[in-house]
C-alpha cells in the first residue's frame, strides 16, 4: 500500500507541533495554534513555528514584547476594550503592537525518526 504524501506531511506536521506543545509546557509556555508564549519578568516571549515538509525544517522567529507597550498602545488608538484581553491576543491580534524579533531560526530535522532530539535543542536554544 502507497501511502498519500499529503495525508503523510500533515500527520508529520501535527506530530512534530504536538511534540514542541508538550515539551515547551516543561519550560512554563502555553501553546496556540504555531506559536509558543509566556510572560516572565515583565517580558512576554513568544516563537513562532512554520512547518515545512517538503524541506523537513522547522523554521520560525523568538520574538519579544514588553508587557505593558500593547496596554498604551491601545490607549493611544482609543482600542482599550483590547487590555482584559489574553495574552495569546497580545502576541497574534491583527491590530496590536509587532514585537521584537530576537532571534530567527531554521532547523532541518535530518533524521525523521529521531526529530525529538532535534526538536528538543531547539527548544532549548
Amino acid at each position: 500500500m502507497e501511502l498519500n504524501p499529503k495525508k503523510t506531511y500533515k500527520s508529520r506536521q501535527k506530530l512534530w507541533l504536538n511534540y514542541i506543545k508538550e515539551n515547551s509546557k516543561e519550560y512554563k509556555f502555553k501553546f496556540n495554534s504555531n506559536f509558543i508564549y509566556k510572560l516572565e519578568n515583565e517580558i512576554i516571549y513568544s516563537s513562532s513555528f512554520n512547518v515545512s515538509l517538503i524541506e523537513n525544517k522547522i523554521s520560525g522567529y523568538l520574538h519579544l514584547l514588553p508587557e505593558g507597550l500593547s496596554e498604551i498602545f491601545w490607549k493611544i488608538t482609543d482600542s482599550e476594550e483590547n487590555i482584559d484581553r489574553s495574552l495569546s491576543f497580545r502576541i497574534n491580534a491583527a491590530f496590536n503592537v509587532r514585537p521584537l524579533i530576537f532571534y530567527r531560526f531554521d532547523l532541518e530535522i535530518k533524521n525523521l525518526d529521531k526529530y525529538e532530539t532535534e526538536i528538543d535543542k531547539l527548544i532549548l536554544t
